[in-house]
C-alpha cells in the first residue's frame, strides 16, 4: 500500500461536499466520545440532559436561540445529511 494515501479513498465517487459532510460527522462523534470519556461521563444526569438534546434535534426540533456550539453543529449535520440527502443517493432521502 502506498504511503501517500489519499483521505478521500474509501468515497472515491464522491465530490467535495459528501466528503466534508463525512469528515464533519466523524469529527463531531469524536468530541461527543471524548466528552463522554471526560467528567461529563461521569455524571450520568449531564449525559442524559445532553443526550436529549442531540434526541430533541433527530426529531425536528431546532436548537433554540442561544444554544451550544455542539447542539447547532448537530442540527447542522441532520440538515445537510437529510436535506441533501436526494441528490447523494439517488432519491432515496429521509422522510
Amino acid at each position: 500500500m502506498p504511503q501517500d494515501i489519499d483521505f478521500g479513498l474509501p468515497f472515491p465517487l464522491r465530490l467535495s461536499p459528501d466528503l466534508d459532510l463525512c469528515t464533519d460527522v466523524m469529527a463531531f462523534f469524536f468530541v461527543i466520545d471524548d466528552q463522554l470519556d471526560g467528567p461529563l461521563g461521569a455524571a450520568p444526569e449531564r449525559v442524559a440532559r445532553v443526550c436529549q438534546g442531540l434526541i430533541d434535534i433527530v426529531h425536528g426540533t431546532p436548537p433554540a436561540p442561544g444554544a451550544d456550539p455542539c447542539s447547532v453543529a448537530f442540527a447542522d449535520l441532520g440538515r445537510r445529511s437529510t436535506d441533501e440527502a436526494p441528490a447523494r443517493v439517488g432519491g432515496a432521502g429521509l422522510p
